[in-house]
């Protein structure tokens, strides 16, 4: 019997509900929890399964299409080259 099968039928005998199922799956696959609406999940560090929420472009102004990139780029701006 796999792992998530016996986190499953212990859960299921002290009659959890799937919330709790989903959250030990969760967990057994290394997914933490939390995390809010729109955040991704994303590598920590180099270390292997090492992941965490974040917000992605957090902080980023605004996103410009340039034919190369200026010679002082805006710290809060993404620009995509077209070269």
């Amino acid at each position: 019997m796999a792992a998530s099968d016996n986190i499953k039928a212990a859960l299921q005998a002290a009659g959890a509900d799937v919330k709790a199922l989903n959250a030990a799956v969760a967990a057994l696959h290394g997914i933490p929890a939390g995390g809010a609406s729109g955040q991704v999940l994303a590598k920590t560090s180099a270390t292997n399964y090492a992941v965490g929420w974040t917000t992605l472009l957090a902080g980023a102004a605004s996103i410009q299409v340039v034919a190369s990139l200026p010679g002082t780029p805006d710290a809060n701006t993404i620009y995509i080259t077209t070269t």
